[in-house]
């Protein structure tokens, strides 16, 4: 007996375009940094420490309200509510962004990212992929676990540095009519400005 395909490819782009609009458009718009970090090696080979590049997102954030999985870790002092909230980004903002590997695997380091949320810090614990559709996954669902005090202090100080650079990127040189000259500055941003004409 001949099989077919009870859900056309029609039906199945249909859905693909719901579950990405409901994401991107409707409920996923809570703004987050995703600080990628990168190696920055110096002339001497001293250790710099970890140095990120921000890229700004929205997602879907899934909080931890009910204690559907465990997140309290013990400590000396007490106990930390640690792993609290989870992610989901979808696969079509990060590929039109350029933020998928050669597999089409959202190209982070599950080890030494960081996330900033609300202005709390968190780190990745465990990432995967939902909502497949026919053929692909269509959102990636990362698992989140707030940073310790300390580290949130130094990530938010650093951040504080990312601030003005991102400032940096906004300024814009404007020549009047008069001016003869040209001038001209470089400057590197992950962010899309547009520029209006007078």
């Amino acid at each position: 007996m001949a099989r077919r395909k009870r859900i056309t490819k029609g039906v199945w782009d249909r859905y693909k375009a719901i579950v990405n609009d409901f994401v991107e458009v409707d409920a996923g718009k809570q703004p987050l940094i995703w600080l990628k970090r990168f190696d920055q090696i110096l002339s001497y080979g001293e250790d710099t420490g970890n140095n990120y590049e921000p890229y700004f997102l929205d997602g879907l954030i899934q909080y931890n309200y009910i204690r559907t999985w465990p997140s309290l870790k013990e400590t000396v002092s007490g106990e930390l509510d640690g792993i609290n909230i989870v992610l989901y980004v979808t696969k079509r903002s990060l590929e039109e962004n350029g933020h998928l590997t050669k597999e089409g695997y959202w190209n982070f380091d599950w080890v030494q990212d960081k996330f900033v949320i609300n202005g709390k810090v968190y780190s990745p614990t465990g990432d995967t992929q939902v909502a497949q559709a026919h053929d692909e996954a269509l959102l990636f669902f990362v698992v989140l676990k707030r940073e310790t005090p300390e580290e949130t202090k130094k990530i938010l100080s650093y951040m504080e540095n990312i601030d003005r650079y991102v400032e940096l990127t906004k300024y814009i040189l404007e020549l009047s009519e008069m001016n003869n000259y040209e001038d001209e500055t470089t400057v590197k941003t992950n962010t899309t400005f547009k520029v209006k004409p007078k």
